[in-house]
């Protein structure tokens, strides 16, 4: 019986094991698969359409044409991305399609998600870990804060728990921002936390209030006074 209880225990192990590295396995690569994908179909795309142009210019056969307008075609969206005028326009058009109705509300939704994920605003998004004693007492979860609103008046925050070992899947839960503590944890620790199953595990957790409670704690000090 013993020796049947430590089998067990050496292939549950094993088991999770491998089960979480190729989880994260495939996290790291399905991007980087992608980005190749892309890639070739581009390199493919140009090296067909300008090869036999620039071949008939030059007047001989140029090997490596596709590649190096691909490298130039890169780094012209990068400098183009980057200029002034670019980002003048951008904000010029963002404009526009903020005044049309029912264009707006989608890509309004589309723009919060996207400074959310980049953690820009007011200190909220993807870029803030926190710490939730949550789903109930004694037990502790990490997601991150992306927002506050008010339940019976009583300052509540959004919180959005990452599921392991797929980040991009999980749920978000309205929770006392008295129960919802801030952590010295950065976005890509609580990250590689998430992507190993708790593998890759954090030595120390540190929290501290919510700065956003702190007016709520300053009055109640201040009624107990009186």
């Amino acid at each position: 019986m013993a020796d049947s209880g430590k089998d067990s225990t050496w292939y549950s192990n094993l088991v999770s094991f491998l089960s979480a590295r190729f989880a994260v396995g495939i996290v790291v690569l399905v991007p980087v698969a992608i980005t190749i994908v892309i890639l070739q179909f581009v390199f493919s795309f140009l090296d067909d359409f300008l090869g036999p142009g620039i071949e008939s210019l030059a007047g001989r056969s140029l090997p490596g044409v596709g590649l190096l307008a691909l490298v130039l075609l890169i780094f012209s969206a990068g400098l183009f991305a980057m200029s002034r005028f670019i980002r003048w326009a951008s904000t010029q058009i963002e404009r526009i399609v903020m005044t049309l109705p029912g264009i707006r509300v989608i890509y309004g939704v589309g723009k919060k998600m996207t400074d959310s994920f980049s953690g820009r605003g007011n200190g909220e998004g993807f870029g803030r870990v926190v710490i939730a004693e949550y789903p109930r007492d004694l037990v502790w979860s990490l997601g991150f804060l992306t927002g506050f609103t008010r339940l019976d008046e009583v300052l509540h925050a959004f919180v959005y728990f990452p599921t392991a070992p797929m980040p991009n899947s999980g749920w978000v839960a309205v929770i006392g921002a008295d129960r919802v503590f801030d952590t010295d944890v950065s976005p890509q620790q609580a990250m590689q936390a998430v992507l190993s199953s708790g593998l890759a595990n954090l030595q120390a957790i540190n929290r501290s209030v919510l700065p956003e409670l702190a007016p709520m704690v300053n009055t109640d000090m201040g009624a107990d006074r009186c």
